[in-house]
Order: structure tokens, then C-alpha cells, then sequence
């Protein structure tokens, strides 16, 4: 590694195999000139994605995955859909008494910063009806360039 790039490669990997604190891919980025930030707006990859899925990606919102139909492919650990009581597997029945549409669901995440969404679902033959604690609207992860930081990030991964 060292003729590719010059470094204490031997402390370096040292340092993260023996350690036991989290990576933080945020700092990574912010060396790289770049940072993690959110808007109310999917980039094109995050929307071809959904749509390869044939879902919908609120994971960064009230914390869920769910497919067209309704049926709760994931839900984040610890957030909203979570504390809520939704599981995998669930399916979405209704949404502020309405009947589930994608749409539907898109329009009340969009809304949580007036009214908080509203959902019922099937789950174990019954039917449970909560309101989800969030508050954000929508939110989608996308990278931004830092003004006056040098920019290493696009050559690490160009082509060559």
C-alpha cells in the first residue's frame, strides 16, 4: 500500500481493528470535503432505488420501508415507526382513517411538521391504530460539497 499511497499503514489499521468506538463515516466524509445532509427532496438515485424496490423509503422520516401494497419490508431501530410498535411484516391499512396509498403516506410524512401521521395496521390478526411521533417531514440523505475544502473524494473514486 505504501508505493500506491505513502503512509503509516501499519498504526493506521491498528488503530481500527483494536479499537471498540463506532466508525464515523461523517468525519470520513468531512475529510473528504464533503457532508451528510438531508432535504425534503430524494436524489435520482434514491427515487430509482424505490422504484427497482417497488416501495417506498421513509427511513429517514418516520423510520420505515414498505412496499406498494403496504406490507412493512423494515423499520429502523429506534425510530418513530419503531416506538410506535411497528414491526416487519405489518401491513399498513390506513392512513389518518383513509385507505393506504403510497401517495397517501408520502403526503401525511410530508405534513408531519403540522400534523402528525396517523397510521393503521395489521399485525397477528388485529388491528392497531397509532400516532407516530415525528415531526420532521420529509427527509433524504444526500451529499454536499463543503465551500473551501479541498474536494479528495471525486478522485478517490474515479475510475482508473
Amino acid at each position: 500500500m505504501n508505493r500506491v499511497a505513502p503512509f503509516d499503514w501499519t498504526r493506521f489499521l491498528r488503530r481500527w481493528l483494536d479499537a471498540h468506538e463506532e466508525l464515523d463515516a461523517v468525519e470520513g466524509l468531512r475529510r473528504l470535503g464533503w457532508q451528510l445532509v438531508y432535504t425534503d427532496k430524494p436524489t435520482p438515485t434514491f427515487e430509482q432505488n424505490e422504484q427497482e424496490a417497488g416501495g417506498a423509503d421513509f427511513s429517514y422520516s418516520i423510520g420505515l420501508t414498505i412496499a406498494d401494497d403496504g406490507r412493512v419490508r423494515a423499520v429502523s431501530w429506534g425510530g418513530p415507526a419503531f416506538q410506535a410498535g411497528m414491526a416487519p411484516g405489518v401491513r399498513i391499512t390506513a392512513v389518518a382513517g383513509a385507505p393506504y396509498t403510497r401517495a397517501a403516506l408520502h403526503d401525511a410524512a410530508r405534513k408531519t411538521t403540522m400534523t402528525p401521521v396517523v397510521l393503521t395496521w395489521e399485525q397477528d390478526g388485529r388491528s392497531k391504530t397509532r400516532t407516530i411521533g415525528y415531526h420532521g417531514g420529509l427527509r433524504y440523505p444526500r451529499l454536499q460539497r463543503i465551500a473551501g475544502r479541498a474536494d479528495e473524494l471525486t478522485s478517490l473514486l474515479t475510475a482508473r
